[in-house]
């Protein structure tokens, strides 16, 4: 297994499931499928490392968040692939707060505070709600797992690669 190069702002598959509560198995299964692929994706070629960012962490969380509720994840696929996308995030440039995620175990809704509603992730008009999911505690908890260096580092926009300079042996 190729040894990963020091990364300021990016976690490898063990980091990731050390701070997020996955098995290692679960996250190579999202990965496979498509769920949550690395922000920081090489190609996929099998030997690489892969690099989540720290909104992957965070969506990493909120999908162990899930399972532990019981939730089946295949129904929430789209939604999920949704959470790790740029354009759920950002709104006409500007970094959107999502705080608050409900879902009826089928899709998955935000409150957007300019329209005063839930708002869904994918399509559809389905309007009931079994469970609701703090994101902020979920990026909470992601925070408290990192070092104080990473932790200043935090972004949910993803921003390139930060390598760490390393002193030549």
């Amino acid at each position: 297994m190729p040894k990963p190069k020091p990364v300021l702002n990016a976690f490898t598959v063990h980091q990731l499931t050390a701070i997020t509560g996955l098995s290692v198995h679960m996250a190579n299964y999202l990965a496979r499928e498509g769920y949550l692929r690395p922000c920081y994706d090489q190609g996929q070629v099998r030997g690489r490392v892969r690099y989540y960012s720290y909104r992957d962490l965070v969506v990493a969380r909120i999908v162990q968040r899930l399972r532990e509720a019981g939730i089946e994840l295949k129904r929430l696929k789209e939604a999920i692939q949704l959470l790790s996308s740029n354009e759920t995030w950002l709104s006409a440039g500007k970094l959107r707060s999502i705080s608050l995620l409900a879902t009826d175990g089928k899709r998955i809704f935000y409150p957007d505070k300019r329209k005063g509603a839930l708002v869904e992730l994918a399509l559809g008009e389905q309007r009931s709600f079994a469970f609701v999911l703090d994101v902020a505690s979920a990026q909470a908890h992601v925070k408290r797992q990192l070092t104080a260096k990473q932790r200043s580092l935090f972004e949910i926009k993803n921003r390139p690669l930060q390598f760490e300079l390393t002193r030549p042996r």
